[in-house]
């Protein structure tokens, strides 16, 4: 597959491991060349690129769908263009989502970043979705939101620069919403800012985008030279030659568009004679329109001489992307006006279809396909050129009225000389389809048109009909209508004339043709035209030759590098035996060191397995102990039961605070030994537990609801029984105090961890302590108790009324089982009880 490369790297991809580890021990070092200029030739090539096929697609498509097709074709990175002015941020090799266009890479990275770079980054973002393909609204919306992004930031770090950029790329965003207003405003704005700043290249960019890319209208036209003008004088003076060649040419088109054909040569001979000063390869794309210019002149030998070089220049840079397109031209060339050369005009013409089909399909395969078709009827192969048409309408349906209009007159041209009633059907369908074609290219191609239905007419002597389409023709603006339609046009209408009667008028086109045979002096130029056609054939053989000397001097090196590479191993494999011994002697001791090795192994096996035993037991004693404590503070509980069966009220008061101390310790050593983790309780799961036995015990019914909320946190048992106790003290003191006369509430506890603090609150909705008695409902023990506790813990004890009582301790973990302690991120489940 044919592809545009610019620096050729050659490399095999199989290297012996034995030279590998050669080129390692004498440390080779290979060196690259700068991208600069590669990226520089790239840019260049991509833009003239894109404009070509914009042009030879008849406008159908804009420049960035143009570009993106370039670029698909080359194998190029479009964002070299997006990025022209963010070289810093396209060369940094760091930023490797450039090379993957990773647009979401690229918004991270602005995201981490500083404030100045960040906005580097957005703004490169910005661009490269306003140089997006069509005009689809969320394409423009990002690049607005990108661009205003990246202003903002270089306002705010002072980076005037990038906010000069930022509005160009606004401005163009606004030109494809049709917004012409803000968008000149914008531009003007730039242009201003950069030049009270001194910013020439940003100024320069402000006028080419500004004329680059408006809108296509005919009020416009001057306006848009008149910036690009301003750009190239810029870019001038700053030496920017690449750029020059860029902007000369859309001044080129633009001028030509305008009917100012002489200004359009002079621009293109001006940046053809850049590209040959800086070294540009591929020329082809601006000698392919001053064969154009050549053709529409009348300037027979121009247009085939540059109809040559360009086919000359691509095939030799191996350049496709618009090859099917200088196919298509050097078919037209071939033709001639007085010397047709039909088979060399039929064979590039079978190039340029077998290229657009290679592609794809192409619009331009219709008008190819005419010439083709045109070229066979005069060579009496008229069924083949019917043939050809049938298979393209099949294969290939046309997608827009241009390509049908195009058929159809190949349709007509074809059955002209076999079904005439087909041949007049499909002309007059051409041109009904005329309305819709002007709407997408103008007038373009309508002296084409009107040649053919003038000329079909003619030959079955319809002279009236014949005549009005020749005249028809000749009222096409003379910027567009061709040279050969011209001299074709006069020529018929003086033989018509002639045969209705009207000599006066048939003489008076007769003189005009001479006049036009005359300007381009057709019989001198056809000798010419031979030494152009034998000059290429020996430039193209030169060309071949030269291939063929850098082919051998390439096998050349190939064969001195296998040289090279045989002596290369020789040493190496005396390298290699030396180096083998040296591994033989190593692996003998290895295999020495390793039966040692293997024996400690076992030895230490062992006395991890009886460590491992020692640790299991151990783990089961603990956990005896702990269930059997469990059932002894159980023991104690019942005791305390059957004895408080003799009790006073008073005693038996104080008996039941005791067994909820009791079990609340009991409880602890239960979840030890019932858990697989011997060493930490989960507050998460004690807790519920611990308060639902609360309100058990004190048959709280529906009186009060508990509020339970407890991150998933494990403690040590150092801190989880002064808690449980602080719990047990604080739960029952609101039970009992905070509800007088049973009325309902509501008691809420909570345990979180917050920046390596622990914070427990038990609040109640109830009476609240009362302010003036510091002992609380409690007495005195019950409080010295909570506060010694919360001193046990390092804890913070603070009490406070807040629509209630509320007791909150903040406590940090315990430094001595702080690698224990396991607290797990999810969000803690609130419970209610």
């Amino acid at each position: 597959m044919t592809s545009v490369n610019y620096l050729v790297c050659r490399s095999d991809r199989h290297k012996y491991w034995l030279l590998q580890l050669i080129l390692i021990l004498f440390h080779t070092v290979g060196f690259c060349q700068s991208n600069s200029q590669q990226y520089s030739t790239q840019r260049l090539l991509l833009k003239l690129a894109a404009a070509e096929l914009n042009v030879a697609r008849q406008n159908q498509i804009d420049l960035d769908s143009g570009l993106a097709l370039a670029g698909a074709r080359a194998r190029l990175n479009t964002w070299l263009i997006a990025g022209e002015g963010f070289s810093d941020i396209l060369s940094n090799p760091q930023n490797t989502w450039i090379a993957t266009r990773d647009v979401r890479s690229a918004k991270i990275a602005a995201t981490r970043s500083t404030p100045s770079l960040a906005a580097r980054i957005n703004g490169l973002v910005g661009f490269v979705y306003a140089f997006q393909p069509g005009t689809r609204k969320e394409n423009i919306d990002s690049a607005v939101l990108y661009l205003l992004k990246a202003q903002h930031l270089a306002q705010t770090t002072g980076d005037l620069k990038t906010v000069c950029q930022c509005l160009t790329g606004l401005g163009k965003c606004y030109l494809k919403t049709s917004q012409t207003a803000i968008a000149d405003s914008l531009f003007l704005k730039v242009i201003s800012l950069a030049g009270s700043q001194g910013f020439a290249e940003e100024q320069a960019a402000a006028f080419s985008y500004w004329g680059t890319y408006s809108f296509f209208q005919p009020t416009t036209i001057l306006d848009r030279i008149t910036h690009l003008r301003q750009a190239d004088v810029i870019y001038h003076n700053l030496g920017k030659k690449e750029e020059r060649v860029a902007i000369l040419t859309n001044i080129g088109f633009l001028s030509f568009a305008a009917g100012k054909k002489d200004d359009a040569k002079n621009a293109f001979l001006q940046a053809f004679a850049i590209e040959k000063a800086i070294g540009f390869p591929y020329t082809h794309y601006t000698t392919d329109v001053l064969s154009i210019i050549g053709a529409t002149n009348g300037d027979r030998e121009s247009q085939l001489k540059y109809a040559m070089e360009t086919v000359r220049t691509a095939e030799l840079t191996k350049d496709s992307i618009a090859l099917a397109y200088f196919f298509s031209n050097r078919s037209v060339a071939d033709q001639g006006y007085a010397t047709p050369n039909y088979d060399e005009s039929i064979m590039w013409a079978r190039k340029s279809l077998a290229e657009f089909e290679r592609l794809g399909g192409d619009p331009a395969m219709y008008t190819v396909a005419f010439n083709l078709a045109a070229n066979l009827i005069s060579k009496q192969k008229t069924e083949e050129a019917i043939q050809l048409i049938e298979r393209l309408l099949k294969s290939y349906p046309p997608a827009n009225p241009i390509d049908r209009q195009e058929a159809l007159l190949t349709l007509g041209r074809a059955y002209g000389t076999t079904d005439v009633r087909k041949a007049e059907q499909a002309y007059i369908e051409a041109e009904r389809l005329q309305k819709e074609t002007v709407a997408i290219r103008g007038n373009l191609g309508e002296d084409h048109l009107y040649l053919e239905i003038g000329e079909f007419y003619y030959r079955i002597h319809k002279y009236a009909k014949s005549r009005s389409a020749f005249l028809a023709a000749l009222n096409i603006p003379n910027f567009i209508i061709t040279f050969e339609s011209l001299a074709s046009a006069h020529s018929y209408l003086a033989r018509i004339d002639s045969a209705m009667g009207d000599y006066k008028s048939a003489y008076a086109h007769a003189m005009l043709l001479q006049q036009l045979m005359d300007t381009a002096r057709v019989n001198a130029g056809s000798k010419r035209m031979d030494e152009l056609r034998v000059r290429y054939e020996t430039q193209k053989k030169e060309d071949d030759i030269k291939l063929l000397n850098r082919e051998a001097a390439v096998q050349q090196a190939r064969i001195n590098e296998d040289k090279l590479t045989k002596k290369a191993m020789l040493a190496g494999s005396a390298l290699l035996l030396l180096v083998l011994c040296l591994l033989y002697s190593r692996f003998r001791l290895k295999q020495r060191t390793n039966v040692q090795l293997e024996q400690q192994k076992g030895e230490i096996s062992d006395k991890n397995a009886s460590l491992q035993r020692l640790v299991e037991e151990k783990e089961w004693l603990l956990r005896e102990v702990h269930h059997r404590v469990k059932n002894n503070l159980h023991t104690v509980i019942c005791l305390l039961e059957s004895q408080a069966a003799y009790l006073e009220k008073d005693a038996l008061k104080a008996l039941e605070v005791v067994q909820h101390r009791i079990y609340a310790m009991s409880l602890i050593h239960q979840r030890l030994y019932q858990s697989g983790d011997m060493k930490t309780i989960d507050m998460s799961v004690y807790l519920p537990e611990f308060i639902h036995y609360l309100g058990d015990s004190f048959g709280t019914g529906g009186q009060i609801r508990f509020e339970i909320a407890v991150d998933p946190l494990n403690l040590p048992l150092s801190q989880a029984i002064p808690i449980a106790l602080i719990l047990n003290e604080a739960i029952t003191n609101s039970i009992k105090y905070a509800f007088p006369e049973n009325r309902k509430g509501n008691i809420e506890i909570s345990m979180r961890q917050s920046y390596g603090n622990i914070i427990l609150v038990i609040a109640d909705n109830g009476v609240g302590f009362d302010p003036n008695i510091s002992t609380g409902h409690s007495g005195k023990l019950g409080l010295k108790l909570i506060r010694g506790l919360s001193e046990d813990i390092h804890g913070d004890l603070q009490l406070t009324n807040n629509n209630g009582a509320k007791l909150t301790i903040i406590f940090s973990v315990d430094p001595l089982n702080e690698e224990e302690i396991a607290v797990r991120q999810e969000a803690p489940e609130k419970i209610s009880i």
